[in-house]
C-alpha cells in the first residue's frame, strides 16, 4: 500500500489517533508519580486503542511471528495450568489478569506493527522523555522529603523506599544511553543534569537492590556504547568528574550502606536468607504445580515461615525466581526463564544494530533482572507496565509520519565508528 495513501487514511482517524498518542504519554509520565492515576490513563489507552484498531485489519499470521509473542503465550498457557491445582482459584485467576495488563503496551505495539498503522516519528521518543519527566519530579519531591525531615529512606509518591528505588534504577541507564547518543550538546547538558537529581534521589532512597541494578545497567551501557564514548571524550571525561566529585560529597549518605550488601549478619540480609530456605522447602513440597498464583503470602506465613524470623509476616520471597517457582511450579518457572532469555535476545539483537534505544532497554532489562534475585520486581504492579512498554518500544519497528525524527537523528550519531 502506497505509505502517503496510508498516511492520508491514518488523519481520518483523527481524535482516537490523538487519544492514543496522549495517553500513552501521560501513562508513562504517571507510573513513577502515582499508581493509580497511571493505571487510569492505561484504561483510557487500552479504549483509544480499540477504538483505532477498528480502522485496520490485524495481520495475525504476522503478529504471532513478532518477537517475543509466542513465548510470552507458553508463559500464560503453562501459567492458567497451573491455576487449576491452585489452593484458591479465584485469587488465582485475579492475579493471572493482572499479569495480562501488565503486557498491554507491550500488545499494542506488536499488533500496530503488523496492520500498517503509522504513528507519530516521535513517539518512541515522547514516551521516553514523559518517563523521565515524572521521574524527575518524583526525584525532586524525595530530595524535597530528606531536606525537610533530615530522615534517609525516602519513598517520595509511594509507599516504600524500594519502590521508588526502582524507578530510580529504570530511568538512570534511560538518561546514560541518551545523553552518550545525543549529538545536540544543550540536550547532553539536560540529561545530564537530569541524570544527577535521579541519581541524588537514588542515594537518598538507600535501596540497595535498586543500587545494585542501576549499576549494573550502567555498566551495560558503558560496555554496549564503549566505542562512542570517544566521539565526545571532553563532554564525556568532564561528566564522569562531576559525578564522581557528587559521589565523594555524597559519599556519608550511602557508604556505610554499601558495606551491608555483603554483610550476611545483617538484619535484612539474614532475614531473605531465611525467607529462600523457607522457600526452598515449599518448592520441595509442591514442585510442579506450586501453592498457587498468589498465594504466596497465605501459605508461607501460614506453614513455612522460620521460626528465627523477627518478622511475624512476609509478603513475597525477596527473589522473583523462587517465587515463581514456589508459587507456579518448576514448569511455569521454566516457561518463565524461556521468557527472560527471548527478551534479553531480542534486546542483545537490537543493541548490536546500535540501536540507542535497544540498548537502553537492554540495561533497563538487566538491571531489573539483578534486583530481581533479591527482591519481586519483575511482574511488580507498581513497574512491570512500564518495563513491557519499553519492551515494546524497543523491539517493534513501527511505520512513521509527521517527518524526521530526532531518535534518527541519534541512531545516525550513534552509527559512526
Amino acid at each position: 500500500m502506497d505509505v502517503k495513501k496510508e498516511s492520508s487514511n491514518f488523519f481520518k482517524v483523527g481524535l482516537c489517533d490523538k487519544a492514543f498518542v496522549f495517553f500513552i504519554s501521560i501513562f508513562a509520565f504517571l507510573v513513577p508519580i502515582d499508581k493509580q492515576m497511571a493505571n487510569t490513563a492505561l484504561i483510557f489507552l487500552t479504549i483509544s486503542f480499540l477504538f483505532l484498531l477498528r480502522k485496520y485489519k490485524v495481520n495475525y499470521t504476522l503478529f504471532f511471528q513478532q518477537p517475543l509473542v509466542k513465548p510470552l503465550g507458553c508463559f500464560f498457557a503453562t501459567l492458567l495450568v497451573s491455576i487449576i491445582f491452585s489452593s484458591n482459584i479465584l485469587i488465582s485467576i485475579r492475579e493471572y489478569l493482572r499479569m495480562i495488563t501488565c503486557v498491554l503496551p507491550f500488545l499494542f505495539f506488536a499488533i500496530l506493527s503488523v496492520c500498517n498503522h503509522s504513528v507519530p516519528c516521535d513517539l518512541k521518543q515522547r514516551s521516553i522523555h514523559c518517563y523521565m519527566g515524572g521521574c524527575l519530579i518524583s526525584a525532586l519531591y524525595a530530595i524535597y522529603q530528606y531536606l525537610t525531615t533530615k530522615q534517609l529512606y525516602v519513598t517520595s509518591f509511594y509507599a516504600h523506599h524500594a519502590m521508588f528505588g526502582s524507578f530510580m534504577e529504570v530511568v538512570l541507564p534511560l538518561l546514560a544511553v541518551f545523553f552518550i547518543a545525543q549529538p545536540n550538546y544543550k540536550k547532553k547538558i539536560l540529561y545530564f543534569f537530569l541524570g544527577l537529581v535521579c541519581l541524588a534521589a537514588l542515594i537518598l532512597t538507600q535501596a540497595r537492590g535498586p543500587w545494585l541494578g542501576a549499576g549494573i545497567a550502567l555498566f551495560v551501557v558503558l560496555i554496549a556504547m564503549r566505542n562512542k564514548l570517544y566521539v565526545n571524550k571532553k563532554s564525556i571525561t568532564a561528566s564522569i568528574v562531576l559525578i564522581a566529585i557528587v559521589l565523594v560529597m555524597a559519599s556519608p549518605l550511602y557508604l556505610n550502606r554499601v558495606k551491608t550488601i555483603t554483610d550476611l549478619n545483617w538484619a535484612s540480609n539474614y532475614h531473605r536468607v531465611l525467607i529462600w530456605e523457607s522457600t526452598i522447602h515449599m518448592i520441595q513440597d509442591y514442585p510442579l504445580t506450586g501453592v498457587g498464583l498468589g498465594q504466596f503470602r497465605k501459605i508461607y506465613n501460614a506453614q513455612y515461615i522460620s521460626p528465627l524470623s523477627q518478622e511475624p509476616f512476609h509478603l513475597h520471597a525477596h527473589n522473583s525466581y523462587l517465587m515463581y517457582a514456589a508459587e507456579n511450579g518448576l514448569i511455569n518457572l521454566l516457561a518463565f526463564i524461556y521468557l527472560l532469555f527471548s527478551i534479553g535476545k531480542s534486546l542483545f539483537e537490537k543493541q548490536k544494530l546500535r540501536d540507542p534505544i535497544g540498548i537502553a532497554v537492554l540495561a533497563v532489562f538487566v538491571a531489573l533482572l539483578t534486583n530481581s534475585m533479591v527482591d519481586s520486581f519483575f511482574w511488580a504492579t507498581h513497574l512491570a507496565k512500564i518495563l513491557w512498554l519499553f519492551i515494546g518500544i524497543a523491539l517493534y519497528n513501527l511505520q512513521v509520519r509527521g517527518g524526521i525524527s530526532d531518535l534518527k537523528d541519534i541512531r545516525a550519531y550513534v552509527g559512526k565508528e
